[in-house]
């Protein structure tokens, strides 16, 4: 009897309300991190943000495959193959590992400050994996509220925390790891509590259900496909630190992060809707999965479109304003970033549309295609070209994997219908 009440004192959001929370936490958030490499330039130099992009860069891929999407997998798992503990106690070693071989690479590929950077960087990515499995419980059971309170908070945080630190200290490193510390306080104090709380309230069993290394084996092609998405996004940024040296990756990367605040958006849709998807391909409805995938689609173009006008239009003054008078100088830059930038709204909403449907093997293979691509016209372009080289060769790769999505969604479609219910 008690759970039954606690249960219905935790009723699902509305539609309406779980978009709502959801794009003000992603807005919030997405502007935080934005807004972190804005205070990084106005408080420490262009150095600073070249050394704190560097951190992003190195530490992202290696997180992000250890991450391997299980919060995705945890809300789509809709016939409960795994357990909560399972997916927990996979992800409590997968970001000690990312933790630990981050941290190898800051000491033997980097030295002084760099290395100090990367490794905090490391450890602020660490707790952000064991927040992002709970941020699983509130999109599975329809408490998007409890999922952008927590981005709100440590957005706020975080980045207050950081600049208070840089202003204080004037010290990047020990910045980087009073966010971290912010990060960690949300978890304790917000996250894991809130969470526990809910899975009480819908009855789900603590004790592991399934094997932690079936569970790895599955979730594998996605910690591949999110690594070569990572790589598609950072190897312009290796090669241009290795071509043309940290300060000039301090004016490519600020612009790149402008795509972040957009993407926000692109999650605050997709995030809430990922479990109907599931639920459409569970049905068979390949109809409904197809009209709600197309109208995503039709979003990401949407805001891909205002986001290259605004920088063919005003882009000299939003890079004055947002971060010096020297961003201006690469407005042309900036433009090629933000058709990127759209190509990769496309690009992950799918994601979305293909996770539902379990065809888990086939993103990775569409990442596969486009850091490929990126990574061949980076090294031919940036060497000759410099930023406008890197910018352009992002976009060719996000462009390429955009289309190879599309494709796999069609692929998708027809595979729900074909198969009819529980096809995945």
């Amino acid at each position: 009897m008690a759970s039954t009440t606690t249960s219905q004192s935790l009723p699902e959001l509305s539609r309406r309300a779980s978009f709502g929370w959801t794009l003000a936490g992603r807005v919030i958030y997405g502007a935080a991190q934005w807004g972190t490499l804005v205070v990084v330039a106005k408080l420490g130099s262009v150095t600073d943000v070249g050394r704190f992009s560097l951190g992003l860069a190195v530490t992202a891929p290696v997180m992000v495959f250890c991450n391997m999407h299980l919060r995705n997998l945890f809300a789509t798992d809709a016939t409960g193959r795994f357990g909560w503990a399972t997916y927990a106690r996979v992800r409590q070693v997968t970001a000690l590992v990312g933790l630990l071989v981050c941290t190898v690479m800051a000491a033997s590929l980097y030295a002084g400050a760099a290395a100090w950077v990367i490794a905090a960087v490391a450890l602020a990515k660490a707790i952000e994996m064991l927040e992002d499995l709970r941020y699983g419980v509130f999109q599975k059971f329809g408490r998007m509220d409890g999922f952008s309170m927590s981005l709100i908070l440590r957005a706020i945080a975080g980045v207050g925390l950081l600049a208070t630190t840089l202003v204080v200290t004037g010290d990047l490193r020990l910045a980087v790891l009073a966010m971290a510390a912010a990060w960690l306080g949300v978890w304790l104090l917000h996250d894991r509590p809130r969470s526990d709380a809910l899975l009480a309230a819908r009855g789900v069993a603590t004790e592991p259900k399934g094997q932690p290394r079936a569970l790895v084996m599955m979730a594998l092609p996605m910690g591949l496909m999110w690594l070569v998405d990572s790589l598609n996004q950072n190897i312009p940024r290796y090669v241009v630190e290795a071509n043309l040296g940290e300060q000039l990756l301090g004016f490519y990367v600020p612009m790149t992060y402008v795509v972040t605040v957009g993407s926000a958006f692109v999650f605050a849709l997709g995030a809430p809707l990922a479990p109907r998807l599931a639920r459409y391909v569970a049905e068979g409805n390949a109809a409904a999965f197809a009209k709600l995938s197309l109208a995503l689609f039709g979003v990401a173009a949407v805001l891909g479109g205002v986001g290259i006008l605004v920088a063919a239009t005003a882009g000299e003054m939003f890079l004055s304003l947002a971060y010096a008078e020297s961003f201006a100088a690469y407005q042309a830059e900036f433009v090629w970033i933000m058709i990127g930038g759209a190509m990769h709204f496309v690009l992950a909403l799918s994601m979305y549309a293909l996770t539902a449907a379990r065809l888990l093997k086939t993103q990775a293979l569409v990442y596969l295609a486009a850091a490929l691509t990126t990574a061949l016209a980076a090294i031919a372009w940036v060497p000759c070209a410099g930023l406008m080289g890197a910018a352009k060769a992002s976009a060719l790769g996000l462009s390429v994997g955009a289309a190879s999505a599309v494709m796999a969604v069609v692929w998708a479609t027809v595979r729900v219908r074909v198969g009819g219910p529980n096809v995945a």
